[in-house]
């Protein structure tokens, strides 16, 4: 998958999840992978792919930037972050 955009110095988080039922079981899977935001793509490796069961999941990408401290009257210690998150329904074979 390919990105743009996104705060300098971070990371996007790119992760998926499936379940199934197989032999009368329910088995689930997940991966979560991580890029540089400069990388502008990655491709999640078939080896990982190849351990989630098939069927039906999700496929998520997110990014935040990074935290930054501050302070407020009457308040100890304070901290922010913002993100965004996006999360598509996938089936895995």
């Amino acid at each position: 998958m390919s990105w743009t955009g996104g705060s300098s110095g971070t990371y996007v988080i790119i992760g998926g999840s499936s379940s199934a039922t197989v032999s009368g079981q329910s088995v689930s899977g997940s991966y979560t992978c991580i890029a540089p935001v400069s990388a502008s793509s990655f491709t999640v490796p078939s080896y990982v792919l190849a351990t989630l069961p098939g069927g039906s999941g999700t496929t998520s990408v997110s990014n935040y930037t990074n935290y930054q401290t501050f302070t407020a009257p009457g308040l100890d210690s304070g901290a922010l972050f913002g993100g965004t998150s996006q999360s598509v329904n996938t089936i895995y074979n």
